[in-house]
C-alpha cells in the first residue's frame, strides 16, 4: 500500500468512524482515484444515515423472503458466505421495487457480518420470460450493489442455465472486464461438482441436486441470528427433488424458427445485461 493510499485511509476513517479500513480499501478498489472513491463513501455514508441498513429486519422483508428464493448455504473454505439463488422460486408480483431493494439491504447486511466477500450460485432453472419485465426490480438491486456495496462479489457461478442465458453471456462476455468476466461463470451440468469444489465449496453444503453431499431440506433465510421460514416453502428443491431445467419454466425444447431463437435471446438478454453489470459494480 502507498503512503498516499494510507493516508487517504487514515483520513477517511478519522471522519467516518464506522468505516473500517478493509471498508475504505473495497472503495478504493472499486475506483481509480482517490477523490471518486471519496465521493462514493461520503455518497455511502449519507444513505447510511438515512437508509438505517443496519435496521432493515427480518419482519420488513418478510413477503420477500417467504418464496425461500435466496439461502444461505454455508461458508467456502475461505470463510466466504455461499448464497444460493432459484429463480424458480422467485415471485416477484409479491412486492414492490422499495422492497426488493430493501430484501437485497437485508441480505447484504447480513452477508458482511460473516465474510468480506460473498459467492453466488443461481440456478436459472424455471427463467420465464415475464421476468424480463420486472427490469425496474433488477435495476434496484444493481444501483445498490454498486453504489454502497463495491467490491463484495467473490464469484457468481450460473447453474443449469437455459440456452437463451447462455447465448447472450456469449455475446456480453467481451464487454466485460476480464477481471471480472472471470468471476462469472456458466456451469455445464455434467461439471458443478468439479466447478463448486474448485471454487472452495464444499460438497457437504452444496445440495445433492448438484452432486453434493446435503440431502436434507436447506432451510431458509439460513442466516445466523435469524428466525427459519422454511415452513412456509413448498418448493420440490427445497425439498431436495430434482426438477428438469425446463426453458422460461416449463418443459420445451429450442425454438423451432430462427426468428423465435433470436426473439428469446433478446428478451432474455436485457435483464441479464442488467444483473451482470450489477455483478461488475460490486466486484
Amino acid at each position: 500500500m502507498s503512503q498516499s493510499d494510507a493516508d487517504f485511509i487514515a483520513s477517511v476513517c478519522s471522519v467516518y468512524p464506522s468505516f473500517s479500513k478493509k471498508d475504505v480499501l473495497r472503495f478504493l478498489a472499486a475506483n481509480n482515484t482517490h477523490s471518486k472513491a471519496r465521493l462514493m463513501i461520503d455518497t455511502t455514508a449519507r444513505w447510511r444515515k438515512e437508509t438505517r441498513p443496519e435496521q432493515v429486519t427480518q419482519a420488513l422483508v418478510s413477503s420477500a423472503l417467504d418464496g425461500g428464493c435466496w439461502r444461505l448455504l454455508g461458508t467456502t473454505t475461505t470463510g466466504y458466505p455461499v448464497v444460493w439463488v432459484q429463480l424458480s422460486l422467485w415471485d416477484p408480483s409479491k412486492y414492490d421495487v422499495e422492497l426488493y431493494r430493501m430484501h437485497a439491504i437485508y441480505w447484504l447486511e447480513h452477508l458482511g457480518k460473516i465474510g468480506e466477500r460473498f459467492t453466488v450460485l443461481f440456478d436459472l432453472s424455471g427463467w420465464k420470460l415475464s421476468f424480463a419485465t420486472e427490469i425496474r426490480k433488477i435495476a434496484a438491486l444493481a444501483a445498490t450493489l454498486q453504489s454502497h456495496y463495491p467490491e463484495r462479489l467473490e464469484a457468481a457461478l450460473m447453474l443449469r442455465a437455459p440456452f437463451v442465458f447462455s447465448s447472450a453471456w456469449t455475446l456480453i462476455r467481451p464487454l466485460l472486464a476480464p477481471v471480472t468476466a472471470a468471476k462469472i461463470t456458466f456451469v455445464p451440468t455434467r461439471q458443478e461438482t468439479q466447478v463448486l469444489a474448485g471454487r472452495g465449496i464444499g460438497l457437504e453444503i452444496v445440495p445433492s441436486l448438484y452432486g453434493g453431499s446435503r440431502r436434507q431440506p436447506v432451510p431458509f433465510p439460513n442466516l445466523p441470528g435469524e428466525c427459519d421460514l422454511s415452513g412456509l416453502a413448498t418448493s420440490p428443491l427445497a425439498a431436495g427433488k430434482t426438477i428438469s431445467n425446463a426453458m422460461f419454466g416449463v418443459e420445451s425444447s429450442l425454438p423451432e424458427e430462427p426468428w423465435q431463437l433470436w426473439l428469446s435471446i433478446a428478451a432474455a438478454a436485457v435483464p441479464v445485461l442488467v444483473l451482470l453489470a450489477s455483478l461488475w459494480m460490486s466486484v
